[in-house]
């Protein structure tokens, strides 16, 4: 709670704070992920989706600033952090002598707070856990079809960022991906995404609209907690469960439906949705559902059938 807190008011405060200049990416201790580790199937580089094979190998700063790691294969490099005293603007290459550069490794540019625009090359296809965590004054960013994995609080406390396009190519999503990105106001994710992890959207206060593919079956916990702009979400329709805390505290949420397939539903999902009515194609509560699925005893219509 006490971090939740913090990051609220980081969020509203920090565009009119001066940090010091110094280097990012490296040699950070920042957490890895933040909720569970209930991520989306998918092949990447990196098993882990750390973004961060490379141990063994001599970190290289290019003449932008950009520090790359050779895999531990030798067969392509990685992007693994940024002396960002270079420039606020950042165009990646899609290769560094003579290979390709495929990962954005974990923490590269985690705490590059005067970053404010990057562009990811063709190929690239880990963004790896914590990659721009912190970067607070990041406002766009080109994500390639290349993209196949985003890794754990890859964006997390991304204030500035209003937009983010998710291309069909990633499947898989890390948790705390975009927490705290207080600024962003929709997101459609993709065809082959089977599940939006725990805490994925927490805090992005002013989200008002997601759209979720057929893929997705699962909503982790916290997943959309704190989303007190999000007004419409239309759920999946072979969507299976969702965890506690869900979509606590998404007080403009007025309507929605759950599918018939849900067959569980944890504690507290709806918690603090005061305005919202849950219309339920189940004739009455599956078994699966917990005693405490709607806390906030929102109105409930069993058997409902769309027009």
């Amino acid at each position: 709670m006490k971090r939740k807190l913090l990051s609220v008011f980081a969020c509203l405060c920090s565009l009119c704070l001066a940090l010091p200049f110094t280097a990012c990416g490296q040699n950070t201790t920042n957490e890895d992920g933040n909720g569970g580790n209930h991520d989306i199937g998918g092949n990447q580089p990196n098993e882990d989706n750390s973004g961060g094979n490379n141990q063994g190998a001599e970190p290289e700063k290019s003449d932008d600033g950009i520090i790359f790691t050779l895999s531990a294969d030798g067969g392509y490099y990685a992007v693994t952090g940024f002396d960002f005293s270079a420039r606020k603007n950042l165009s990646v290459p899609s290769s560094y002598k003579n290979l390709p550069v495929k990962e954005i490794g974990k923490h590269a540019f985690d705490g590059c707070e005067y970053l404010t625009g990057i562009q990811l090359p063709e190929g690239i296809e880990v963004i790896g856990n914590s990659a721009f965590n912190g970067c607070t004054s990041l406002a766009e960013i080109s994500i390639p079809e290349s993209v196949a994995s985003i890794g754990d609080s890859a964006f997390y406390d991304c204030y500035a960022l209003t937009e983010l396009s998710l291309p069909a190519s990633v499947s898989k999503i890390g948790s705390s991906a975009m927490y705290g990105c207080c600024s962003l106001k929709s997101i459609t994710l993709q065809e082959g995404v089977t599940a939006v992890a725990n805490s994925t959207f927490s805090d992005c206060t002013q989200l008002e609209s997601v759209t979720l593919p057929r893929s997705v079956t699962y909503i982790g916990n916290s997943a959309f907690d704190g989303c007190s702009k999000l007004a419409h979400i239309d759920m999946p329709a072979e969507l299976a469960s969702i965890d506690e805390w869900a979509f606590r505290g998404c007080s403009s949420l007025e309507e929605i439906i759950i599918p018939e397939t849900v067959a569980s539903i944890g504690n507290w999902a709806f918690s603090g949705c005061f305005n919202l009515t849950v219309l339920c194609e189940a004739e009455s509560r599956p078994k699966g559902w917990a005693s405490y699925w709607n806390s906030s005893k929102c109105p409930v219509v069993w058997g409902y059938v769309a027009d």
